[in-house]
């Protein structure tokens, strides 16, 4: 779906935003919002439309007072659900449900990455950016949001943009390797084009042998056929040879060897990648370790497998138990080791919070994620863990306390707030706390029903209150 400019609208809709940009000057929000809205359900890719509902919507809610902001923003939670549940199946549908939920709240930064996502599916690349940049503005230090704004800035052909978010994000956390690639990336395309490369008309023209135009197609597709994966990887082995230091090509190679289960020899070429690079790239040694993770699953895979087979083996349950264990020591220990390299990194610290957690060691799982929640991103998430981890201490009133604090902070009925309601009312009944464990379930039971056993929880107490 193209992005349009106003001389390529329909004359219905052109008409509509006039009458939104008249009740703009005049103050009046409200028929605004109604005009353009109608505007861009028409022709949701027309910017100049979307750039003034934005207006719009913040004077809206600039001039309705302090009142008026904290229940607009209670208002826009329906719609932002909504934007959610319709993502992949109808992206245009979830872009006006977050444009809906910005109309109460221009000020939430979800609804913002919401509709930057779904214009993004539509193929409206310069609406996503703008809002993501409507987000950035609101979160200028959202590490997360700053990648995906650098990424579109990329795609779009604004490499000194990308530039700038990528420079940000490595300000705030320096070990960020996919910041770092991302510069080095946006550095090279500005440079590209301040030479002019970009006016030629297509790559082909930089390009005089078009067989090698060809090969730098084939180069850039995603392989699954296996045969075709073989032939790239003789093609991208013999490269190897003439350029050994070539850290690229060893990276490949095992990239490709990965797709058809050649793990060992994957492993061999990317710990030599990571050789290469003095052991210095963070994700090159992520890739080595999630090799060796992506091997024991295969054979997890089929020990489960040969287990469903012949249930009563008692070996092959041996068997398979000590690949589990074997698997999560790897994880481990990598995770570890990136934490003692990279202190200051919270994302590691909460993977590896996990990590403890799940191995049964709360004992160090909760001082890392209580450092973890330190990051904005995943506090929700933390505070959920910090409470199982209390639960599991059986300090039940600092793990109710913490659950409550986490699903005060989740705004909208997401999958991680159900998680923490369920948990809380799991929490209240261990405690004893039938009454109130009950109006957790029954929060969740309103937004769906269908979630683990919440509807059998809820209606066994409704018949054991009624005597059935």
């Amino acid at each position: 779906m193209p992005e349009k400019t106003i001389q390529e609208i329909s004359k219905a809709a052109r008409d509509c935003h006039e009458k939104g940009r008249i009740a703009v000057e005049r103050k009046n929000y409200e028929d605004a919002l109604h005009f353009l809205g109608a505007c861009l359900e028409s022709e949701p890719g027309f910017l100049q439309g979307r750039k003034l509902l934005r207006v719009a919507q913040l004077r809206r809610v600039q001039g309705g007072g302090a009142i008026s902001r904290i229940f607009g923003s209670m208002g826009g939670m329906p719609a932002l659900t909504k934007a959610m549940a319709s993502m992949k199946k109808d992206p245009a549908k979830a872009l006006r449900a977050a444009e809906k939920a910005l109309e109460s709240n221009p000020n939430n930064v979800q609804a913002l990455r919401l509709a930057a996502q779904a214009a993004e599916l539509m193929d409206l690349p310069q609406t996503a950016i703008f809002m993501m940049e409507c987000a950035r503005d609101l979160s200028p230090e959202d590490v997360g949001l700053l990648m995906d704004l650098g990424r579109l800035y990329q795609a779009g052909g604004e490499a000194h943009k990308g530039r700038g978010c990528y420079e940000r994000v490595l300000e705030l956390q320096p070990s960020n390797a996919e910041a770092f690639k991302g510069l080095k990336d946006a550095t090279a395309n500005e440079a590209m084009d301040q030479g002019g490369w970009q006016n030629a008309d297509s790559y082909r023209d930089m390009i005089k042998d078009k067989q090698e135009a060809i090969s730098l197609e084939q180069q850039a597709r995603i392989f699954r056929d296996e045969d075709v994966v073989r032939a790239r990887m003789a093609d991208v082995f013999k490269a190897t040879q003439q350029e050994p230091l070539a850290v690229s090509n060893w990276r490949e190679l095992g990239e490709l060897a990965l797709q058809v289960n050649e793990f060992d020899y994957a492993l061999q070429c990317l710990a030599h990648a990571f050789e290469l690079t003095g052991r210095a790239d963070v994700s090159l040694e992520k890739k080595v370790t999630d090799a060796r993770v992506k091997r024991l699953a295969f054979a997890i895979e089929a020990k489960e497998a040969e287990l469903q087979a012949d249930p009563s083996a008692a070996a092959l349950a041996a068997e398979l138990e000590a690949l589990k264990s074997e698997r999560d020591k790897v994880k481990l220990e990598d995770c570890e080791s990136r934490a003692r390299r990279y202190p200051n990194d919270l994302d590691i610290r909460y993977e590896l919070a996990q990590l403890y957690y799940r191995a049964g060691l709360v004992d160090k799982a909760l001082p890392e994620f209580q450092l973890a929640s330190g990051n904005p991103k995943n506090k929700n998430a933390c505070n959920l863990w910090t409470g199982r981890c209390f639960r599991r201490k059986g300090i039940l009133d600092l793990a109710v306390a913490r659950l409550r604090q986490a699903a005060e902070a989740c705004l909208i009925m997401d999958s991680l707030k159900k998680e923490i309601l369920y948990e809380l009312g799991d929490t209240l009944l261990q405690m004893g706390k039938k009454e109130e464990a009950i109006e957790e379930f029954k929060a969740l039971y309103d937004a769906d029903v269908n979630y683990r056993d919440v509807a059998q929880k809820v209606e066994d107490f409704y018949r054991s209150q009624a005597g059935v």
